[in-house]
């Protein structure tokens, strides 16, 4: 006989790896997790943009990333004013987007 370069097709019985129910861990202070994550999301937009190229913290030039040491990038530019709608429609939204994700969260569970 001679070897063969086939690959197996048959199916094995092994037990594929067991999913964790819930993979992440419960904050024990959501007052720090949210300082934290808001933290990262400023950090991710500053370096995306390259507001560390020329801010006034010398940390983040020094680390050529942004790293928010007041949570919020104090390179970034200010936010236009939004009208009581902009905001009203904007909550809306959110609220909106809530639901859809507590719905499909439900529905997989």
């Amino acid at each position: 006989m001679r070897p063969t370069n086939r690959r197996q097709t048959t199916k094995t019985n092994a037990p594929a790896a067991p999913q964790p129910a819930d993979d992440d861990a419960i904050p024990e202070n959501i007052d720090e997790f949210r300082n934290a994550l808001a933290r990262r999301i400023s950090r991710l937009i500053g370096d995306h943009e390259e507001y560390w190229r020329s801010c006034k913290e010398l940390s983040c030039r020094r680390r050529r990333a942004c790293l928010a040491p007041r949570i919020h990038c104090s390179n970034a530019p200010p936010l236009p004013p939004s009208t009581p709608e902009q905001q009203a429609r904007t909550m809306a939204q959110v609220q909106r987007m809530l639901r859809e994700f507590q719905a499909r969260r439900e529905q997989g569970a």
